[in-house]
């Protein structure tokens, strides 16, 4: 059974006072565009479900149109330009969202969505916005009508900005679609946030988690993954998840994949509220390998790439991997269940190999000082950490819950996913991981902050806060130019925190200039010692 991918609804909403739609401001009627969608049999759905294998949990199917925005809407003029709206009713819908494709908005038009009775609305558009492949997925607004609102100032010239080609009916109602948005909050009692005392040293790890909201055979399912390096280390924006989470998903369905980073609570308790603003989320992916699952006769990865502009996020991680056939004696699994918050779940027994099933490692999770974590429905496709931290495997299945954590959770093996698939590219991890055929083994993970440093004890210590596997040369000149200490940083040197501390009592009161040169790139700082 496939456990391990589930499908919610997401609503995104916010209060609409304060924003000042400019229809609203003018006292616009409403819209004279009306797009009426198909009223659905939610029986009929409900029904198809229940005859579906257990894991997958539809609530949405995609409507198709072809509406094109301004060209198929009337303009209405206002004091400070032109307003194009359309309203949308999807009878009995529980929520609705729009997937808009040829995006395309000119500077200075706004566009915003909110809905028909005023009291919930998306973010505003604009024009730094605009995806570089064309498609824009909004966010679920809760309820069937919305109002579509595209306004432009006058001397901006408007032409096609954009066709509506789906739209999201939400048809399951599930309480905790209205009680929350995005799924927050809706992991089981036994989970693990990442920021308790079982994370402080997977930081660095966890910059490389996502969580997907995906699109698959006309259907929304959640499931994560991870940022996984290369042995270029050049940033290449490879995603790995479980294929599984993909089946029935479309070259086009994969434009419209959300991937949401940094989605976590600040703390180890759960916050009031949901943390998705401080979140780093982009859209659309292109599939570049995969090893399906099968009857366990396959490892179950995809590898994915992302959109380039993930390559300029400075803070994310792109995570190591480990390909060697010996199980990790201990490690943990990062992962978003049930599309909630990030979690960890930690593992302190050797993984277990299964003589029918090659493909994947079997675990049990540890009951640790905060709870008992464990993985759920949409935890699929989330890597499994040794205890070096790197990958490896990735979440396929298992049994283990907050009910019976001493269940069994399975992994597709990475040194399955790596050339064990099959002999074409496309089923192989080795040719985008290691494209110059260095035949490692193993890969440490790149990316994350930058350095920091501070003095400490008395102005006699410097403090450097360095960034994941980095080990710089470290050259302190005076105010002259002059060398005046050199170090070529060792792994001894760092603490298990990656603080490295470099004694400066030798040196006497005054202004100094310390350059790092390491995996992080060149950083120079002015310091002065007292």
């Amino acid at each position: 059974m496939i456990k391990k991918i589930i499908i919610y609804c997401i609503i995104t909403s916010f209060a609409l006072s304060g924003f000042g739609q400019k229809a609203i401001q003018y006292g616009l009627s409403s819209p004279s565009a009306l797009l009426t969608a198909p009223k659905q049999d939610k029986q009929r759905l409900l029904d198809e479900d229940e005859k579906q294998p257990k894991g997958r949990l539809r609530c949405a199917v995609l409507l198709p149109y072809n509406v094109s925005f301004p060209g198929d809407i009337i303009p209405e003029t206002i004091a400070e330009g032109t307003i194009w709206r359309m309203k949308i009713d999807a009878e009995d819908a529980e929520a609705i969202n729009l997937y808009l494709e040829d995006f395309q908005l000119p500077k200075g038009a706004e566009l915003s969505f909110y809905t028909s009775d005023y009291q919930y609305k998306l973010p505003t558009v604009f024009h730094d916005e605009n995806p570089e492949n064309g498609i824009f997925v909004t966010d679920h607004l809760p309820t069937g009508r919305i109002i579509v609102e595209l306004f432009a100032p006058k001397k901006v010239a408007v032409n096609h900005c954009f066709t509506i080609k789906e739209i999201g009916y939400m048809y399951r109602p599930l309480p905790q679609w209205l009680k929350s948005s995005r799924a927050f909050g809706d992991s089981k009692y036994c989970e693990v946030n990442i920021n308790c005392p079982e994370g402080d040293n997977w930081q660095d790890e966890k910059k490389g988690i996502a969580r997907i909201l995906l699109v698959a055979g006309g259907s929304l399912y959640y499931c994560s993954g991870s940022l996984i390096n290369n042995a270029r280390f050049d940033k290449t924006p490879y995603f790995l998840t479980a294929y599984h989470c993909a089946e029935s998903t479309t070259e086009e369905e994969f434009k419209k994949w959300k991937f949401y980073f940094n989605y976590e609570s600040p703390s180890c308790i759960n916050p009031n509220k949901d943390p998705i603003n401080e979140a780093f989320m982009t859209t659309g992916a292109e599939k570049i390998a995969a090893g399906i699952l099968g009857n366990w006769e396959g490892s179950d990865f995809l590898l994915l790439k992302l959109d380039d502009k993930v390559t300029n996020v400075p803070d994310l991680v792109y995570n190591g991997w480990n390909i060697s056939p010996t199980p990790p004696s201990r490690g943990v699994g990062i992962h978003h269940p049930q599309g909630d918050i990030k979690k960890i779940s930690t593992f302190t027994k050797t993984l277990q190999e299964i003589a029918e099933i090659k493909t994947h490692w079997s675990l049990q999770w540890d009951k640790t000082q905060t709870n008992h974590g464990v993985t759920e429905p949409g935890s699929s496709g989330s890597p499994i950490f040794d205890q070096n931290k790197f990958i490896v495997g990735t979440l396929s299945a298992g049994d283990a819950d907050c009910a019976t954590p001493a269940g069994h959770d399975f992994y597709g093996k990475m040194t399955y996913h790596w050339n064990k698939n099959g002999t074409s590219p496309i089923t192989q991890l080795k040719p985008w991981l290691d494209p110059d055929n260095k035949g490692i083994t193993e890969l440490t993970g790149t990316g994350g902050p930058s350095y920091t440093w501070w003095h400490s004890n008395q102005d006699t210590t410097l403090a450097i806060r360095l960034g994941r596997d980095d080990k710089p040369e470290i050259k302190v000149y005076d105010i002259y130019g002059r060398l005046l200490m050199q170090m070529k940083t060792t792994k001894d040197d760092i603490d298990e925190t990656n603080l490295l501390y470099i004694d400066i009592s030798s040196l006497s009161g005054g202004l100094y200039i310390i350059v790092l040169n390491g995996n992080n790139g060149r950083k120079t700082q002015k310091i002065i010692k007292r």
